[in-house]
């Protein structure tokens, strides 16, 4: 939404997708407006700051990064003002918690 929110109508968004052995890294990439250095260090992961005045709350971004950092991976940003952004979120291909289950106890049922 941000993305589409930031581009001209003639504009681009693009998905690009890579893969290794240990990661999807999943490329978000337009051609709108761009952020400066100084507004994604301050501002851009901050809850509740909003550039949407009342048409958003400020917290997509966050709650993005949040859930992907929880699940073991990174989003990172890439922008120029006047050229566009690049948003790449890696993530883990393998979760690093113990996945197996667990027996059930053998015995009588209920």
């Amino acid at each position: 939404d941000n993305a589409q929110h930031a581009t001209a109508a003639d504009g681009r968004i693009d998905l690009y997708l890579s893969k290794d052995l240990h990661n999807l890294t999943i490329h978000i990439q337009d051609t709108g407006c761009g952020m400066t250095a100084d507004f994604i260090e301050q501002r851009l992961f901050k809850p509740f700051d909003t550039t949407k005045g009342n048409a958003g709350m400020g917290i997509g971004v966050y709650d993005a990064k949040t859930f992907i950092e929880q699940a073991g991976g990174t989003l990172s940003v890439n922008s120029e003002p006047g050229v566009g952004t690049t948003f790449s979120i890696r993530l883990p291909l393998h979760s690093s918690y113990n996945n197996t289950a667990t027996a059930a106890p053998t015995g009588q049922g209920l």
